[in-house]
């Protein structure tokens, strides 16, 4: 990652180093302006400092082996985060609480994992049938059951009043008869700015959304004292080596005071 400036673009003003894969996403901090969340490909998410080349913090749920799409910050609990994953999981981090774990997990993509599993038993049933008639010397006609393929006969007939976009749309998110149901995989997530809610998107165009009750998303906690909570939990958890730059960032309220 580079940090750059449009008052020099020949060069960059600093280059931050840690993830072993590409970065989807890089967040600042609201409340402390120095502060940013990145996301990458390689299952982690790192909080940086501006003028810190190293991570101060670097978090992956544990046993979580897939991508990170999106972060986000809270937007008034100023040591709230939350996460979506390509295996269709949301994750709600505190790091007044922890740094090593989410103190929420929500796998979003339950119900495909049912269908999925369904959709395999059915097709193992569908071969068994075939054998048994094949060895019986009995017409074949093997099909998985009706709750897989009735429901797209219809659609076929109405194929020709549908745009090419809806097409497109249609077979991304819907899956044909004889094809597996494809679990989806998170895109973005999004804070309610006055609610306690959270939004996710997905690869199918599809908005899930999560009421929050813990941890508090609304807090109505002044400016000053949302910085001074993120910086005694991210000071609480750092390496040694970054507490004397933390401690000096005054979060920009010296100047104004």
């Amino acid at each position: 990652m580079y940090r750059c400036s449009i008052s020099y673009n020949e060069q960059y003003l600093e280059t931050y180093q840690n993830h072993e894969g590409p970065v989807y996403r890089v967040r600042f901090s609201n409340r402390w302006s120095n502060l940013f969340l990145t996301c990458s490909a390689d299952w982690s998410m790192n909080l940086f400092h501006l003028y810190s080349k190293s991570p101060l913090l670097s978090m992956r749920a544990t046993n979580e082996n897939f991508s990170v799409n999106d972060v986000c910050w809270c937007p008034d609990n100023s040591t709230v985060f939350a996460c979506v994953t390509v295996d269709a999981k949301l994750q709600v981090w505190d790091l007044s609480v922890s740094s090593i774990d989410p103190v929420v997990t929500v796998d979003v993509g339950l119900e495909d994992k049912q269908e999925i599993e369904a959709f395999e038993l059915a097709k193992q049933q569908a071969t068994a049938n075939e054998n048994e008639l094949s060895h019986a010397n009995l017409p074949s006609s093997p099909a998985l059951p009706s709750r897989y393929g009735d429901r797209y006969d219809n659609q076929k007939d109405n194929d020709h009043n549908i745009s090419p976009m809806g097409k497109l749309l249609k077979n991304l998110t819907v899956p044909g008869p004889d094809q597996a149901p494809r679990k989806r995989v998170l895109t973005t997530v999004l804070f309610g700015e006055k609610n306690p809610i959270i939004a996710v998107g997905d690869d199918r165009g599809y908005v899930n959304i999560f009421r929050i009750f813990d941890p508090v998303t609304i807090t109505h906690l002044g400016p000053l004292q949302q910085y001074l909570k993120l910086k005694e939990a991210v000071i609480r958890q750092t390496d040694p080596s970054h507490i004397n730059i933390l401690q000096q960032d005054g979060g920009g309220f010296e100047e104004k005071l």
